[in-house]
């Protein structure tokens, strides 16, 4: 091999060097990718189509579900009928509305007790929560709330006394309930 022939092969792998060096690869590919290691994408990725995992999805930073009649959401453990959140007590349902109770008379100073029963989904033993609305009379306080039975809650009002009159409601209110 002569000298000319030898500069020749050298100059052309030295350009294909360099045009590696520059290239960035792309491709669409038509068929399953099945890996026996990490796939990892470095900017981003769109999946189009179903996406299936046999194991636990790591999600580091934002996260959003879109196009989707339920979503859930959860450290720990979440399917569509239960949810855990921070390893606490697993949640089976979250209701949330208001209800309406009718006219009770209570003396001040003392409490009563009324039942809103249009509390639709609520179930025996549920954790309640229950606020006012501007419907409850000036003077009633909400001291506590249970259900007592399905689409019931039984609230204890206080009349503080501090305005004349002796009688709430009707009124109605919010409630957020879980079970």
């Amino acid at each position: 091999m002569n000298k000319k022939e030898l500069f020749k092969y050298a100059g052309a792998i030295i350009v294909c060097l360099s045009v590696v060096g520059f290239v960035t690869a792309s491709t669409t590919i038509d068929t399953s990718i099945n890996t026996g290691g990490s796939l990892t994408v470095g900017t981003g990725s769109t999946l189009t189509g179903a996406v299936t995992m046999a194991s636990t999805l790591n999600v580091t930073g934002l996260s959003t579900f879109t196009y989707s009649t339920t979503t859930s959401a959860s450290f720990d453990t979440a399917s569509t009928t239960n949810l855990v959140v921070g390893g606490g007590t697993t949640l089976t349902g979250v209701i949330m509305g208001t209800c309406t109770f009718q006219a009770l008379a209570i003396t001040a100073s003392t409490t009563g007790y009324v039942n809103c029963v249009n509390a639709t989904g609520t179930h025996v033993n549920d954790v309640i929560f229950v606020t006012a609305t501007s419907s409850l009379a000036n003077g009633f306080v909400i001291q506590a709330a249970s259900t007592t039975a399905a689409d019931t809650i039984n609230i204890r009002l206080l009349n503080t006394g501090i305005v004349a009159g002796n009688t709430v409601g009707p009124a109605t209110v919010y409630f957020f309930a879980t079970h």
